[in-house]
């Protein structure tokens, strides 16, 4: 399955598709929404990466292992981060009521045991399109709203319900320490409520204790007050606080763009990011890429249109090869493309250069036996499959980045 190494950027993370689609448009190119992307290696050992972090902008990035010896620093300033690589593990079932009823079916058990691996390929992306979307470091999912001992969890009014699932297996903790409240550690989502409905809720198979604003669903197991088990998540990585240990008060350069309370969505505040971020990307001639949820894309797609600064146009062929045929043209750098995405924030857009970001894996796309069966007994519920991945994303020039936040919808 060497194929898949090819699906080992972000941009094909965000987008939550089958594999296979992207290895023709991959293959020649290996550009998408965030085309620079960098995979590496882990050290031998166990040993995290470290990477450099230039303050200084408008320079390019290096990396040094672990313990290693920095270059001398000019005029720039050289600090390390560290990323501690996460494994995210997927489980799909075969089962064997599904096996028995298959019997009497001509082919169905051989087209069931074809289509599993198709099926899980899909569910893994998913799984780490909601790592690379949580709210927090710790793979929350949703903040909660006021819920009485009953088996229906109300989220927030801003919640993303297309982040959940029937089947899923989550987890309902308190947002500040990760740690489990009451009996709602691994419960299985059983109802989820439509994304736009105006009462956003999941049901879970167990009734739940008294859940608050402080209370958040999380991706099972990912959440300890102590070790987190999630990825770093865009939303964490692109803002204004502490991130890689590097603190914003001590280096006030290493801050996003962020209007933290944006209100009515207008043309004039995204134009202000755009100018923004845009002024540290000119001389790099680097493309920008915009990520806007549907909730949100809608009004944009009103303003855009009354101001002229929407196109339609067939421009595929632009540098990243973005696959949207929806432009804003408010940059002075050409233009942006807009990306809808399903898992992001459902108030907010982000304005992300793809040289920004850094990925680092020492697994991707991998089966758990790659060299026996790839299915798995599974006690007597019938046979698995799994895929895992490991490695974790960091940043390295905040200036190449931007968000709105708490947009009116």
């Amino acid at each position: 399955m060497a194929y898949y190494d090819i699906a080992s950027t972000l941009p094909n993370v965000l987008m939550v598709r089958y594999p296979e689609k992207h290895i023709a448009d991959l293959g020649y190119r290996q550009q998408a929404i965030l085309p620079f992307i960098n995979k590496v290696r882990q050290k031998y050992g166990g040993k995290n990466f470290s990477f450099t972090i230039m303050t200084h902008r408008g320079h390019d990035t290096q990396f040094y292992p672990e313990n290693g010896t920095l270059v001398t620093p000019t005029a720039e300033q050289y600090m390390r981060g560290y990323l501690d690589p996460t494994t995210i593990v997927t489980k799909q079932i075969l089962t064997q009521e599904a096996i028995s009823d298959s019997d009497d079916a001509n082919g169905s058990l051989f087209k069931a045991i074809v289509e599993l691996p198709k099926r899980i390929a899909k569910n893994h992306a998913f799984h780490i399109a909601n790592h690379a979307w949580a709210l927090d470091s710790l793979g929350k999912l949703a903040t909660c709203g006021t819920t009485s001992a009953a088996s229906v969890i109300v989220l927030a009014t801003t919640a993303n319900t297309r982040k959940f699932y029937r089947g899923m297996i989550v987890d309902v903790k308190l947002s500040s320490t990760g740690v489990v409240s009451g009996d709602l550690d691994s419960c299985t989502i059983i109802a989820v409520a439509d994304p736009f409905a105006t009462s956003k809720s999941i049901t879970l198979d167990t009734t739940t204790g008294t859940t608050t604003s402080s209370h958040g669903v999380y991706m099972q197991d990912c959440a300890s007050s102590l070790t987190p088990y999630s990825w770093n998540s865009i939303p964490t990585l692109v803002g204004t606080g502490t991130v890689h240990s590097i603190s914003t008060s001590t280096y006030p350069e290493f801050k996003s763009y962020t209007n933290a309370d944006t209100g009515t969505l207008t043309l004039a505040k995204i134009q202000q990011m755009v100018d923004w971020v845009e002024a540290f990307h000119e001389k790099t001639g680097e493309s920008l890429v915009m990520y806007v949820p549907p909730e949100v894309l809608i009004k944009f797609g009103d303003l855009l249109i009354a101001d002229v600064r929407y196109t339609q146009e067939n421009l595929k062929r632009i540098e990243g090869g973005y696959p949207t045929d929806i432009y804003y043209r408010g940059g002075s750098m050409g233009l942006i493309p807009i990306m809808k995405d399903n898992l992001m924030p459902i108030d907010e857009i982000f304005l992300l250069a793809p040289s920004a970001f850094r990925f680092y894996a020492t697994a991707w796309w991998e089966w758990f036996d790659k060299g026996g069966s790839k299915f798995i007994p599974e006690s007597t519920l019938g046979y698995g499959v799994r895929f895992f991945s490991r490695g974790n994303m960091g940043i390295v020039d905040r200036s190449g980045t931007g968000k709105l936040q708490v947009i009116n919808i």
